[in-house]
């Protein structure tokens, strides 16, 4: 069924400093020992604490995740990081001086290794997060005017610009690219990391952020015709391996909205009176 809408089954790449690129699912194995790096693709791990290749001034690592694809990484000081769907992850080797600093594109979770001398540096779409050792998510994609810090464990400082904000676990900054104003909130941080644990999961969220989620995972365009429905709040509980049909099945019997199908295109209309 040409028309039927699936998870997109994409892979990830690794571009070390030296110019070698890795497919990672590809596995490449005399690349991976020549480089010192170890790919688990049953788990989706890639370990660089015995990376080989060394930067040099100027120079990074890039990790890359397309469409439909997650892949953690050990990076070099045993921080774990976890790469969701169409997302990228660039760092030097071995952290060297007095801070660890990594950019991120896209959504990526931390599990911070504690390193009282060296801060851990998160640039993200012109939003800084610095931390010593801590559990937090970031998600900062390109499409967005907001770059959003989730603490889970831990204290995280976020700085916009000229401000700055320190979190506390189960709090938020939701931090404009536009200007300098952040907004903290207080949330179930378990909700905004379900994504790790395979599940979407969403909470009086609204309905255009919901399939702008759904879009990084499954190989579908929508389009709304009628634009007051983008703002229609919902919650939704799924395995992230769930069938589109079952999503879209659940998102009908909620009778918010009208959901159809055409092609690989899914339409969203108001109900009929």
């Amino acid at each position: 069924d040409n028309n039927k809408i699936d998870m997109a089954h994409n892979g990830a790449r690794l571009v070390l400093a030296d110019g070698s690129v890795m497919n990672i699912d590809s596995g490449e194995g005399r690349l991976s020992e020549r480089c010192g790096v170890k790919i688990d693709t049953l788990t989706k791990t890639i370990s660089l604490e015995s990376l080989k290749i060394k930067a040099g001034k100027g120079k990074h690592n890039v990790l890359k995740t397309d469409k439909g694809c997650e892949y953690k990484v050990i990076l070099p000081d045993g921080t774990l990081a976890h790469l969701s769907s169409e997302s990228s992850l660039l760092f030097a080797d071995n952290f060297g001086g007095t801070e660890r600093r990594v950019e991120v594109e896209g959504e990526v979770f931390f599990n911070v290794v504690k390193d009282s001398k060296r801060p851990f540096v998160v640039n993200a779409g012109g939003i800084s997060t610095i931390v010593l050792g801590t559990k937090f998510n970031i998600n900062a994609y390109p499409q967005s005017q907001e770059v959003v810090a989730t603490l889970l464990s831990g204290s995280l400082k976020v700085v916009n610009g000229n401000k700055s904000v320190v979190l506390s676990p189960d709090q938020q900054a939701v931090c404009s690219k536009r200007n300098e104003s952040t907004e903290v909130k207080t949330v179930d941080a378990s909700m905004y990391l379900s994504w790790t644990e395979g599940t979407f999961s969403f909470r009086n969220e609204r309905l255009s952020n919901i399939l702008s989620s759904l879009q990084k995972w499954y190989d579908f365009d929508y389009v709304f015709l009628d634009n007051e429905c983008k703002e229609i709040r919902m919650g939704l509980n799924l395995p992230r391996n769930a069938g589109f049909a079952e999503i879209l099945e659940w998102m009908n019997n909620a009778e918010l909205f009208k959901i159809s199908k055409k092609g690989k295109t899914v339409i969203i209309e108001k109900l009929e009176d």
